[in-house]
C-alpha cells in the first residue's frame, strides 16, 4: 500500500494537467499512488492520462466523473473512496509541484492535524511561458516572483504569530490545492461536503468541520511549495466569495461537523439527535419518526438536540453541535438555538446552496434560522430537518 495518496482534480485543461503531471513525475518522495480526479474532460484528457500512466513507475488511476456542472467537491471524494495510502495530498491539476513537494506533506504528517500550504501564483504570460522541459531539468523553479516570495513570507509570518498569541488558531486557511491530511480524519468527517457546487468555500467548510472535531492545522506556507498556472475563473466565480451561490450556506452559522453528503450519504436517522423537552408521549413519536434512539448512547459528541418548547425558561441544551427548537406557539420566544421550527413563522436563515432568505427578524434574533413547520405532525418536522441539516 503507499504511504500517500494524491488526489489531483482536472477538467478540460490539457496542457495545464500535463505540465501539473511532470511536477508529479519529478517528486523526490516515490510512494504515492496518484488518482487524477475528473471532473467531465473530454477524450483528450483521457488520452493525456493514460499515457502518463504507461510510464509512470508509480500507480496512476483516472476517476471520471460525468460532467455536469462545477463539481470539485463530488471529484475530490471520489479519490478519496478509493485511495489505499494512509494520507491524501490534495493538489490542482493547475499546480506544479515543486519536486518535494510530497516529500514535505509526508513528513509533515501527525496525529489529530491537517497540513495546509499555499502556492506561488503566475501571470497569464509567464504561466503561459512555462513548457515541460522547464520542469523536467528545474529550471522553472530558479526564478520565482518577486512579489510572491514576499507575499507567501507575510503569511507564513503572520499564521507562525496567530499560532504562537492563540488569536486564531484554526489558521492557516485550508485550500485544496496544497493541503493533507490523514485517509481517517477525512473519514471522520465524511471528507467534502457535496452539496458545495459551482466555485467556492468547500475547502474552508472542510477546515471548519475538521476544527469542529477537534483537529488543528498546521501551515506549511513556504514549505511544500507549488507553482499556480495562470487561468480564467470559473464561470461560477461571480467576483468575490460572497457573491457565490454557496457563500450563504457556509455562513449560515450552524453545520454538521459530520456532513450528511459527503463520502457516504448519512440518512437524518444516522445523525446522533435527541429529542429533550415536552411530554414523554411527544418525545417518543417524533424520536420514532425521526429515527433517533430513545436515549443515544453516551460516550460520542450529541450532533442534533431538538427541544420541544414546553415553557422552560433556558433549555438545559446538552453539549452538541445543532441545536433546534420545536413550538407550537406562532410567536415562540427568540431563545439562543441555531433553528426555531414552528407554524406562521417566515422563512428566514439557514440557507443552503443557491438559496437567498432574509435575515433572522429581530423577535427571534437568538436564532439562526427559522422555518414555519406543523409542529404538533412528526413527520412535516422530520421532512424540514431532512432537508435543511
Amino acid at each position: 500500500m503507499p504511504a500517500l495518496s494524491v488526489i489531483l482534480t482536472t477538467y478540460n485543461k490539457p496542457r495545464d494537467l500535463a505540465r501539473s503531471l511532470a511536477g508529479m513525475a519529478q517528486q523526490t518522495f516515490r510512494d504515492f499512488e496518484l488518482l487524477v480526479c475528473d471532473d467531465g474532460s473530454g477524450p483528450e484528457t483521457r488520452a493525456l492520462i493514460e499515457g502518463f500512466a504507461a510510464r509512470a513507475d508509480f500507480p496512476v488511476h483516472h476517476v471520471w466523473q460525468e460532467d455536469a456542472g462545477f463539481r470539485a467537491a463530488r471529484s475530490r471524494n471520489n479519490g478519496a473512496r478509493r485511495a489505499l495510502g494512509e494520507t491524501l495530498v490534495f493538489v490542482d491539476g493547475d499546480i506544479i509541484a515543486f519536486p518535494d513537494f510530497l516529500q514535505v506533506h509526508h513528513d509533515a504528517q501527525r496525529p489529530g492535524a491537517f497540513q495546509a500550504g499555499e502556492r506561488y501564483l503566475t501571470t497569464e504570460e509567464g504561466g503561459a511561458a512555462i513548457e515541460v522541459a522547464a520542469i523536467e531539468d528545474g529550471s522553472v523553479y530558479a526564478q520565482l516572483p518577486a512579489g510572491e516570495r514576499r507575499r507567501l513570507t507575510s503569511l507564513r509570518w503572520k499564521n507562525r504569530f496567530y499560532r504562537v498569541s492563540g488569536l486564531k488558531p484554526e489558521r492557516p486557511a485550508l485550500m485544496t490545492c496544497n493541503c493533507s491530511l490523514s485517509l481517517e480524519l477525512f473519514r471522520a468527517v465524511n471528507g467534502l461536503d457535496e452539496r458545495y457546487e459551482g466555485w467556492g468555500q468547500e475547502d474552508e467548510d472542510l477546515r471548519r468541520r475538521l476544527v469542529m472535531q477537534g483537529a488543528r492545522p498546521d501551515s506549511l506556507i513556504g514549505k511544500a511549495n507549488g507553482l499556480h498556472l495562470w487561468h480564467r475563473a470559473d464561470a461560477s466565480f461571480r467576483g468575490s466569495r460572497r457573491a457565490s451561490p454557496n457563500w450563504a450556506y457556509y455562513e449560515r452559522g450552524f453545520h454538521l461537523s459530520r456532513c450528511r453528503r459527503g463520502l457516504v450519504e448519512r440518512a437524518l436517522s444516522e445523525v446522533r439527535g435527541e429529542v429533550l423537552g415536552g411530554d414523554p408521549v411527544r418525545r417518543e413519536a417524533l424520536g420514532a419518526s425521526l429515527g433517533w434512539a430513545r436515549e443515544p448512547e453516551r460516550g460520542s459528541p450529541l450532533e442534533v438536540a431538538l427541544w420541544i418548547d414546553d415553557g422552560t425558561p433556558t433549555p438545559p441544551w446538552p453539549e452538541c453541535e445543532v441545536r433546534v427548537l420545536l413550538s407550537d406557539d406562532p410567536q415562540p420566544r427568540g431563545l439562543s438555538c441555531d433553528l426555531i421550527c414552528g407554524p406562521g413563522l417566515p422563512t428566514a436563515g439557514g440557507e443552503l446552496p443557491g438559496e437567498r432568505f432574509d435575515p433572522v427578524p429581530d423577535a427571534w434574533s437568538g436564532a439562526k434560522a427559522l422555518r414555519p413547520v406543523d409542529a404538533s405532525d412528526p413527520e412535516a418536522v422530520r421532512a424540514t430537518l431532512e432537508r435543511i441539516l
